[in-house]
């Protein structure tokens, strides 16, 4: 084969790759479906984290997301597994529950609430439309915004634990001004365990941002709940039988997830 005719054939051939390789990148940017895993993490605030006396919030999730071409953006389904792990406190003070004095020394109060479940997220993205000087606008074009609704199920576990002791056993303990003392408490100790679940319905609202071709980075700003227990034992205002209160608590999380395309 002469010269300028291999030339040609590596020419064709070099033409032919580059025509392939457009066209893998036309299609994958033209996937009508796409798919990734997330793992997500967030601090919480609100009654949520008085009620669990904690912050956290923690989850792993799947997502598929089906292109919108005729209006630009994109709608998406979550199925995310989230705990929040809620932390031991103790409690010294029951409120209008009776004039109950806690001394550490002879009694104690300890309780601890978590949820874990299933929270299913739709959503619409939109990309957010590139602007500014070169530098912001090549952030911008990898950026979209996104915002939805939550369905949420979570099972709630709450325990407690306490001993209430005669405190006037205690030698050291100084006498109340005035010289009276406080009512004396013998109730003994105890331990209360409640499970249960239920539904609630959030939102949220939040950013993407495209690193490359397979890993992305949001932020999410969200508002949701799940039920609360509170139980009073009846020894802390002297009756025969405690007392218990199922609520819900909400909370208002910022989440950071990054998300691998599978």
């Amino acid at each position: 084969m002469r010269r300028s005719n291999l030339t040609h054939v590596l020419t064709l051939l070099a033409l032919l790759g580059g025509t392939g390789a457009s066209g893998l990148s036309a299609q994958e940017a033209d996937e009508l479906y796409t798919y990734a895993v997330k793992i997500r993490a967030g601090l919480v605030g609100g009654d949520m984290q008085m009620s669990h006396h904690d912050n956290k919030i923690m989850g792993l999730g799947a997502e598929v997301k089906r292109k919108m071409f005729a209006s630009g953006g994109a709608l998406s389904a979550e199925v995310t597994w989230e705990v929040v792990p809620g932390r031991h406190h103790d409690v010294t003070d029951w409120g209008n529950t009776g004039p109950l004095v806690m001394e550490p020394y002879w009694s104690y109060d300890d309780r601890k609430e978590r949820g874990e479940g299933f929270s299913l997220r739709v959503a619409y993205h939109s990309p957010i439309p590139a602007f500014g000087p070169p530098i912001i606008a090549n952030i911008t074009k990898k950026m979209e915004w996104f915002g939805g609704l939550g369905i949420d199920r979570y099972k709630v576990t709450s325990e407690f634990k306490w001993t209430l002791r005669d405190q006037s056993q205690d030698p050291y303990r100084a006498p109340y001004s005035g010289g009276v003392l406080p009512p004396l408490y013998t109730g003994g100790g105890g331990s209360f365990h409640e499970e249960g679940a239920d539904v609630n319905i959030g939102i949220f609202a939040g950013i993407n941002y495209r690193i490359n071709s397979d890993l992305g980075f949001g932020v999410t700003l969200r508002n949701f709940g799940m039920k609360h227990y509170d139980f009073t034992p009846g020894a802390y205002s002297g009756s025969e039988t405690g007392r218990l209160e199922t609520g819900s608590s909400r909370g208002t999380a910022i989440e950071f997830a990054l998300s691998l395309k599978l």
